[in-house]
């Protein structure tokens, strides 16, 4: 049976980390229309691991979107594009298109035709290199709006709330291990915990810092893995 849109949004949403750092992201694209974004579109940007793509995909999912990746949108994908006209368009790190030219056209194509058109990048628009007079006036005149890094709060409850729903017990030297060392974003805290549950029901073992980095394959100073062990009970 397939999910209703608010479903699959809830559903992919658990592995985000809800923040005031992402609250007005999370307002534009889940709690109002495509429809009311000027011109019909949105540019999302900020830093790696702020969950950009992962809300992309997301998005993209739940509306039936085509999603494209900036670096492989050449002149010949647009051409294809045009041909299709589909009614929204997502491009994933649209700051790196090869082509300037490109995102022009597909700026104003998406305006003629009203295709509803969701970017993101690392900068916003206003910092970004090489950018056409044309273009430029473009990425001005579309809505930007920042996703900042999650704080250390949420980040932790986010880590806490995936051990409950494993039904895991978890020294707190292990939590502050993993808090220090994952990547910054709810996707890899999520994926993480999943492999050390599965890991935990196989081998029947407690966890401890060592015993993680491994199964996360995970690199760390050890002076500083040896301070973590010292503080396990």
């Amino acid at each position: 049976m397939s999910l209703s849109l608010d479903a699959r949004i809830e559903t992919g949403l658990r592995g985000f980390i809800p923040s005031p750092a992402n609250a007005e992201v999370r307002e534009w694209l889940f709690s109002s229309s495509s429809d009311e974004w000027p011109d019909r579109r949105l540019l999302l940007w900020g830093d790696a691991a702020t969950g950009k793509t992962y809300l992309l995909h997301l998005w993209a999912q739940s509306v039936q979107a085509l999603l494209v990746n900036g670096p492989s949108l050449t002149a010949e994908r647009l051409e294809d594009i045009a041909r299709d006209l589909p009614a929204r368009i997502v491009v994933d790190d649209a700051d790196d298109i090869p082509d300037r030219r490109v995102l022009l056209h597909l700026m104003n194509l998406a305006r003629e035709t009203g295709i509803v058109l969701l970017l993101s990048s690392r900068l916003p628009p206003s910092a970004w290199s090489d950018i056409l007079p044309d273009l430029g006036s473009r990425l001005r005149a579309t809505l930007s709006v920042q996703l900042r890094q999650p704080d250390d709060l949420s980040l932790r409850r986010l880590l806490l709330s995936l051990f409950a729903d494993h039904q895991m017990t978890v020294p707190p030297a292990v939590t502050e291990w993993l808090l220090l060392h994952l990547p910054r974003e709810g996707v890899a805290i999520r994926d993480a915990v999943a492999r050390l549950g599965e890991w935990i029901q196989r081998s029947g073992m407690p966890l401890n810092c060592e015993n993680v980095a491994d199964l996360l394959e995970i690199q760390v100073d050890t002076e500083m893995s040896n301070d973590s062990r010292e503080d396990e009970p």
